[in-house]
């Protein structure tokens, strides 16, 4: 490396607390945007290299998706303003990947804000409506209306048609799968069935909804959970190499007060625990992820959530998982013996896929919890 990269000792104890190489931000040096062309364009990889003016790379382990160099500016591309192409990075992408997402199913983004994966998968399922209309639907969840603010706007630039927003607290948030999406019935339930249905006085007015979702009368029942549930949860962001970046460049004394204070770590745990939990409550198969290392942020609480479910959750492999480039597992050897299935959990850090840090367990649900 010509180039060094200093950091604070309190950067530096903290990862050596989690036993996090150092050497994984290397990559700070040699950073990549990532875009996605959109499901069902006509645009190509030479269209895309004509609007940009320069050469992008295929990744070939995740459909659509082309690398390009970091400093390259994709607002004003023209494809972009379009809706065409999406700014995306590929951790997120890999962690959508990871839900494989079908066309009729109703996902929940747990913490969507500011919206690029809520915006990929409702895309993944408008994938084959020219030729079959779709009934899935995306719901997206998150606590902050300013950052719902560019969900919003992202679902309306992509001509998005079958997704809803509520701002809310993801711990307790209780609204079932949409019953009806525009004339078509849900087919996870029948209004024939002989099923307690619950009319809530609760009413949760969403921040935005598009039309064929936009009136449901959020009824509850066992048939009208989730098909799958995305948690991507806060944490510290010491994975997330664009938020490492910005503080070289704007100064260390906002990421020692967001994320390295001991009473915020505790917090951001009992949070993670909570997200989880309630995600399950109203999953069918799902996956959780953070942008973190950290063991206390990723095996720690799956082994925490696999006590709570010994009888109804076992961690799923991620499909296609050699294609991918996965770091090795550090620490599940002690929880082996207990939990054998942890063995599925993966981690992408940036030393290895050259993106941000990536945590995934994808959770399947093997007996229904009480909803």
């Amino acid at each position: 490396m010509t180039e060094q990269l200093h950091y604070p000792d309190s950067f530096l104890t903290f990862l050596e607390e989690e036993s996090i190489d150092i050497q994984e931000f290397d990559v700070l040096l040699k950073l990549k945007r990532y875009i996605r062309i959109k499901e069902n364009s006509s645009v190509s990889k030479e269209d895309v290299e004509r609007d940009l003016n320069t050469t992008i790379d295929t990744i070939s382990y995740l459909p659509n998706y082309y690398s390009l160099d970091s400093k390259k500016n994709i607002a004003n591309s023209q494809l972009y303003k379009e809706g065409q192409i999406f700014g995306i990075d590929l951790a997120s992408g890999i962690a959508v990947y990871a839900l494989d997402i079908h066309r009729d199913d109703h996902v929940l983004d747990l913490c969507c804000a500011p919206g690029a994966k809520l915006c990929y998968i409702a895309d993944l399922q408008s994938k084959h409506e020219q030729d079959f209309e779709s009934t899935g639907t995306v719901t997206g969840v998150d606590v902050c209306a300013e950052r719902m603010a560019n969900c919003k706007t992202f679902i309306k630039k992509y001509k998005l048609d079958k997704a809803r927003l509520f701002v809310a607290d993801g711990t307790k948030f209780d609204v079932h799968a949409p019953s009806r999406t525009g004339n078509s019935i849900n087919l996870n339930y029948s209004e024939d069935l002989n099923v307690e249905l619950i009319k809530t006085n609760e009413y949760l007015k969403p921040f935005h909804a598009t039309k064929k979702i936009r009136f449901d009368k959020q009824l509850k029942t066992a048939n009208l959970l989730y098909d799958k549930v995305l948690c991507d949860v806060e944490c510290t962001h010491e994975g997330s190499i664009a938020h490492i970046k910005k503080y070289f460049d704007r100064g260390w004394d906002s990421f020692e007060k967001k994320f390295l204070d001991k009473g915020r770590l505790a917090g951001l745990e009992d949070l993670q625990r909570g997200l989880i939990n309630n995600g399950f409550k109203l999953l069918k198969p799902g996956s959780k992820n953070t942008c973190s290392f950290s063991k206390k942020q990723n095996e720690d609480i799956i082994v925490w959530f696999l006590k709570q479910h010994k009888d109804s959750a076992v961690i799923e492999p991620v499909p296609n998982i050699d294609k991918f480039p996965a770091a090795p597992n550090m620490f599940i050897q002690e929880f082996i013996a207990e939990f054998p299935t942890i063995k599925n959990v993966v981690r992408f850090t940036p030393k290895y896929s050259e993106t941000s840090g990536l945590f995934i367990a994808r959770i399947k649900k093997t007996l229904r919890s009480p909803s």
